[in-house]
């Protein structure tokens, strides 16, 4: 498998993922998946809208990944972001890691974790079923990363 970072508009199996990471030296495979909440602020949240700018979400994306290898000893990473809109319970995103070591696995998850937060543009607007819409995440600072203007949104 490698080393991967996805957009996409669909839902993904990320057990499809677990399968092929594991190598001849691997001890744990660890995973983290971000639903969608079903609450926010006291209101039933119908879906997100996710926005993002693409070449700057994916060089974010890639250099997290490269980071994350140089930082720590570890087979692969996978980081899957899903775009446009999400509905309530449904995933948002995917990170699986696989490394030799668990505790190597652990540590290389919360600090790419700590970086996709810092380092990947998106904008994420909730949508709540009484049809109210606010934004939750807006990144002109990790734009200015890029040399880019956050515009539009």
């Amino acid at each position: 498998m490698k080393n991967r970072a996805l957009l996409t508009e669909e839902d993904f199996d990320i057990e499809k993922f677990r399968e092929k990471m594991i190598c001849d030296d691997t001890e744990a495979v660890v995973t983290y998946t971000k639903p969608v909440k079903k609450r926010r602020e006291g209101a039933e949240v119908k879906h997100l809208e996710v926005e993002f700018y693409e070449r700057a979400t994916r060089e974010g994306m890639v250099t997290i990944r490269e980071q994350i290898n140089d930082q720590f000893n570890i087979d692969h990473v996978v980081i899957i972001q899903r775009v446009g809109e999400v509905e309530a319970g449904k995933k948002v995103m995917g990170v699986l890691i696989s490394a030799p070591e668990k505790v190597e696995a652990l540590q290389a998850l919360d600090a790419c974790l700590d970086l996709i937060e810092s380092h990947v543009p998106l904008q994420i607007k909730v949508v709540t079923v009484d049809e109210r819409e606010y934004w939750v995440r807006s990144d002109d600072h990790v734009m200015e990363l890029y040399g880019q203007v956050a515009e539009g949104i």
